[in-house]
């Protein structure tokens, strides 16, 4: 006889860890992290797939659903109420019997009406059981127009996700590195060579991070969660095409490997303009610092405690409390600021080699750190709060008030006069900086966490200059930065939307996001160019889209499948023709 089935707190604590990673709920993983000491269980190293804790739930209600319906043998078909994981369930029966006393309220106190509307209403259809296969007109229909408001309920977002998740493991067996999306118009244009998409299979755990170096051409540096940092050089496609395809792309070097340090995982790159150092961010609250080739940059100096791992070719700082979620070079390479959860932002004297000054500026956490010009850099964090800093100046020149709640990412725009953040409050901001206005541009619409915000590289004279957002509510946005007009909402994703790229040229933006797709927007027409899909809900976290020359561009793209893709747009059919 098969041993009954146990299920350990360690196990269901990590997977509403997991569920808090997947929802971009970082600060409650790390707190259930640390107060259930889930490193030192078995089972936090184990890979569980996105939405597990869903699919498990969803499972749960179908049980009980059978449970309750199974009568005299067989199952009753007549309830029209549906099973939801916060009310105990009232069959449509028990309720008109209700209906025939002089009573006209139910059992669990709502009215008769209101529970005919419920069984109505689209947005509260069973979680349990498997949604109808719609067609795409259909599935389209419930898509937003542009500049329409999103407003979606938590069943309607597991509905749709169990939707998605069933069309695809009932779909045809097709090429998963040029397939149109299960949903929408088809995608026109394939690949022109099978040399245009490369996967790198080395990482053993989800790949968070990539970054391309700035000025040697094809070399790429990728983290994992696991904290394996590998260095790569990919090679020219016209070499792959000349007969090297078969041959699987291998790290040139492994440049930091700490699978057996607890809680690692690496949270930001950030390459020196000379493309000679890379500054590596990470939950193990330590900045480690490459210098050439991966070699040590020691780092001496107050303030300071240095741990030198020569095997490891890195020099490590550690001077922090916590996590260490950013780190950026300036523009001139001769300062590294970071920030981190324990509220603060330093900055390193780089060729000094030393720490030079640390700023206590937010009450919160430090989230997010861009460098204005070679002295002034922001900061954004959980305070609400956006602080702009001159080195010349022992604490901030500046505090921007508008966000209501955690600011995640702020970016300059390409000439430094304009400052984007987004946050929490599912909104962004634009703040003129240069020269300072403490009013902002609000850009309202979204209806959940924004994720990640870009300027477009380039802005054609005598237009407004547009920025991108992603957002936890499966959609990505773009905007006119002046007027704070949404232009565009492409809601194509099925679920989060973490990353977005311009294209070098400013004519594509790609997105990212948890359900498996890249799509690619023109960004005149604002129509759907392509969409490549990765594998089975295996999230992409992270897009790089590159151009070293005239010749040579290239998309690194970090993905929950424990790899990294890297696409050559010269080769993909609809994208080769944007100039």
């Amino acid at each position: 006889m098969a041993p009954p089935i146990l299920i350990t707190a360690d196990e269901l604590n990590c997977l509403i860890h997991a569920y808090f990673v997947d929802s971009g709920y970082h600060h409650a993983a790390f707190s259930l992290k640390s107060e259930a000491h889930l490193d030192r269980t078995p089972h936090f190293k184990t890979h569980i797939q996105r939405g597990e804790l869903v699919a498990l739930l969803s499972k749960s209600l179908l049980y009980a659903e059978v449970e309750a319906h199974w009568k005299a043998g067989k199952m009753a078909s007549d309830c029209k109420i549906p099973f939801t994981l916060l009310e105990p369930h009232v069959c449509s029966s028990e309720v008109s019997s209700v209906s025939e006393g002089a009573s006209a309220t139910n059992v669990v106190g709502n009215s008769i009406d209101e529970f005919s509307a419920i069984s109505q209403e689209a947005k509260l259809k069973r979680k349990a059981s498997t949604p109808p296969i719609l067609s795409p007109d259909a599935r389209n229909a419930k898509r937003p127009k542009e500049g329409e408001k999103r407003t979606m309920t938590i069943a309607e977002r597991l509905a749709r996700d169990a939707l998605e998740f069933t069309s695809r493991q009932n779909a045809v067996s097709v090429n998963p590195h040029d397939v149109p999306c299960n949903y929408g118009p088809p995608i026109l244009g394939g690949l022109i060579s099978t040399a245009a998409i490369r996967t790198l299979k080395s990482h053993s755990s989800e790949v968070f991070i990539v970054a391309w170096n700035p000025v040697r051409v094809g070399h790429l540096v990728s983290g994992s969660r696991d904290a394996v940092v590998n260095s790569w050089d990919i090679p020219l496609l016209d070499k792959i095409d000349s007969g090297a395809a078969a041959e699987p792309i291998l790290p040139t070097k492994k440049l930091l490997d700490l699978t057996h340090v607890v809680q690692a995982d690496l949270t930001s790159f950030d390459w020196s303009a000379d493309g000679k150092m890379v500054a590596v961010g990470s939950y193990d609250s330590v900045l480690r610092v490459f210098g050439p080739e991966g070699d040590p940059y020691i780092t001496d100096g107050c303030h300071t405690v240095i741990i030198s791992h020569p095997k490891l070719n890195i020099a490590t700082l550690t001077v922090y409390q916590g996590p260490v979620f950013a780190a950026k070079f300036s523009p001139n390479m001769a300062w590294l600021v970071t920030a981190s959860l324990d509220s603060t932002s330093v900055v390193y004297d780089v060729q000094g080699r030393n720490l030079l000054k640390r700023y206590r500026t937010h009450s919160g956490c430090c989230l997010d750190v861009e460098w204005i010009d070679n002295v002034t850099f922001a900061s954004c964090g959980a305070d609400h709060l956006v602080y702009i800093t001159s080195l010349e100046n022992p604490t901030f020149t500046h505090k921007l008030i508008g966000h209501t709640h955690e600011v995640n990412v702020i970016k300059c725009n390409p000439s430094k006069t304009k400052l984007a953040s987004c946050s929490d409050d599912a909104t962004a901001r634009v703040w003129t900086i240069n020269p300072l206005q403490k009013s902002s541009v609000e850009l309202k619409g979204h209806q959940a966490s924004l994720t990640s915000v870009e300027w477009c590289p380039v802005t054609t004279p005598g237009e407004v200059e547009m920025l991108a957002t992603a957002c936890f509510d499966s959609t990505a946005c773009l905007w006119n930065t002046v007027t704070g007009e949404c232009l565009r909402v492409f809601a194509e994703h099925s679920q989060h939307v973490y990353t977005l790229a311009f294209s070098p040229e400013g004519t594509m933006l790609a997105t990212g996001g948890g359900g498996g797709f890249m799509h690619v927007y023109d960004t005149k027409t604002m129509e759907r160019r392509w969409s490549w899909y990765n594998g089975d809900r295996s999230g992409v976290f992270e897009i790089k889209w590159k151009r070293w020359d005239k010749k040579t561009t290239m998309i690194a793209i970090a993905l929950e499948r424990q790899a990294v893709a890297v696409i050559d747009p010269s080769k993909v059919r609809a994208l080769a023709w944007s100039g």
